[in-house]
């Protein structure tokens, strides 16, 4: 058993199918059935029962499997570590961000540009939910999103709690001397909520919260983007409420920050990647920004 055939059975199981298997092999399928059929008989075991009816990996299937796909992330991680310990600090980092997070990003991302100027960044956008998906699919290294984070196998980095803060553009600043707003004055002015694409978030939790104050805000926009939202308020279309760390520094000028009189929801940021898994020099510098 070499890696060649691991990487004919791993492509044969995520295909479902020796057929597609092949021709995402780039070969055809009488050497690719001839190739499982030698490792089932080299391991002394059926790894797949296929026969006109069903198609189904055994349980030495499953776990055979599961070994091939360690063995080749873990030769790709060696490959990544070899070339970067023959390079030093240059080659791609691979970013997640949910939008309340992205802010915590500019500044570090300069900071790595200025002392590694071979770096080049790729920033990947979504919720909590499809960042855990990704890093798990090893589409990107590392992560800022909201705790909590449902897998068990996420190591987080956890980042200073803030409070949710209403943001009011800049012109309405006559209408509020104070740095701080009630509740009860939040609902008489149109309200613009973030939103996540499917399934609950800071929108339902939000709600949930005026709702035990009694209250119901007047909602009249809602997006999974912060940066739109932000935007909105600039132009006086409503202020909308956001944990205060999710704020981008270039709209300060154009916005006013307001502290919620009554006890409302605060969020943890983190940096999250997954447990026991190589992690390139480019991220663990990445990482090291966040304790500077």
């Amino acid at each position: 058993m070499d890696i060649r055939q691991l990487r004919y059975f791993r492509t044969i199981v995520e295909k479902g199918q020796i057929t597609l298997a092949a021709k995402a092999l780039n070969m055809a399928q009488p050497p690719l059935s001839q190739q499982l059929k030698q490792l089932e008989d080299e391991l002394g075991t059926t790894l797949i029962i296929r026969d006109s009816k069903r198609w189904e990996m055994t349980e030495a299937g499953i776990l055979l499997y599961q070994r091939a796909v360690e063995l080749m992330n873990l030769m790709e991680d060696t490959k990544k570590e070899v070339k970067e310990f023959r390079d030093g600090i240059r080659g791609t980092l691979l970013i997640g961000a949910s939008s309340t997070c992205v802010s915590l990003l500019p500044g570090r991302i300069k900071l790595l540009q200025d002392q590694y100027p071979k770096l080049y960044f790729k920033l990947l956008l979504g919720d909590s939910r499809f960042l855990e998906e990704m890093l798990e699919k090893r589409s990107i290294e590392v992560a800022l999103l909201l705790l909590p984070v449902k897998s068990k196998e996420i190591k987080a980095l956890r980042l200073p709690k803030e409070p949710f803060v209403v943001v009011i553009p800049s012109d309405w600043n006559m209408f509020f001397p104070e740095d701080t707003i009630s509740l009860q004055d939040i609902v008489t002015y149109p309200l613009l909520l973030l939103r996540r694409i499917e399934g609950r978030g800071l929108y339902e939790e939000i709600l949930e919260k005026f709702n035990a104050y009694g209250l119901m805000p007047d909602v009249i926009f809602d997006c999974p983007d912060i940066s739109t939202l932000l935007t909105l308020v600039t132009l006086g279309v409503g202020l909308t409420l956001v944990p205060k760390f999710s704020i981008n520094p270039v709209f300060y000028d154009k916005i006013k920050i307001l502290h919620i009189k009554e006890s409302f929801l605060e969020k943890e940021p983190a940096v999250v990647w997954v447990k026991d898994r190589y992690l390139s020099k480019v991220t663990k510098k990445f990482l090291e920004t966040f304790s500077e």
